[in-house]
């Protein structure tokens, strides 16, 4: 996830800061600068899938694959809930594949690049979405790439490994707050102007 350098003094639950992930209208605002942008298409080219929400998809529009650095593109997973996200989205209309996580059935005659997949969204989803993506699609490292609500909703379920957490420079005095997460970070990087911040999960037993 990417934040804004500006910091809103907002104690609560023992943390004095709370950053600013995005714009309240869910505009693109690109926080972080190109190098790290490069950092972030490498991290594509590692993993099997990279999923957003629907906001994100309707708001920024993404392609969700990797330009910047050499190498594979993951796979696209899309949760649209309701199907309600316009054919004219790049993630719909570049030929490339893309996996639609719904509640609804597969719409009649659908792209053939454009996959779906009909399941619950009730209290069990993540448990249940990632049981099958590694069951019947073997995608083991994904790559989460979603809103608030997407990344707070993974993290209150604790099914995370790792959050690399990306500051950038660029004022944001007002938008979204970022998600919350647990612990302090286990390693700070200075790139450039940018600052990463990564957070490894530990389970407990």
């Amino acid at each position: 996830m990417s934040q804004s350098a500006e910091a809103l003094c907002h104690p609560q639950d023992g943390y004095h800061t709370q950053w600013l992930f995005a714009p309240l209208d869910h505009s693109q605002f690109w926080i972080t600068q190109t190098l790290t942008k490069r950092l972030v298409h490498r991290w594509r080219m590692e993993a099997d899938a990279i999923l957003v929400g629907t906001n994100t998809a309707l708001m920024d529009d993404p392609q969700l694959d990797n330009r910047l650095y050499y190498g594979k593109s993951p796979l696209r997973i899309v949760l649209d809930r309701k199907l309600q996200l316009p054919n004219n989205l790049k993630i719909f209309s570049d030929g490339q594949p893309t996996l639609i996580i719904t509640e609804q059935d597969k719409p009649i005659n659908s792209a053939s690049h454009l996959h779906y997949l009909s399941m619950n969204f009730g209290e069990t989803f993540w448990p249940d979405l990632l049981a099958i993506l590694w069951r019947d699609y073997k995608l083991g490292v994904i790559l989460v790439e979603g809103g608030q609500k997407v990344l707070s909703s993974l993290i209150d379920t604790g099914l995370w490994d790792e959050a690399r957490v990306l500051i950038g420079q660029k004022p944001l005095a007002v938008g979204i707050p970022s998600p919350i997460l647990p612990g302090s970070p286990e390693k700070t990087l200075k790139l450039g102007l940018d600052e990463l911040k990564v957070y490894q999960h530990v389970q407990r037993s």
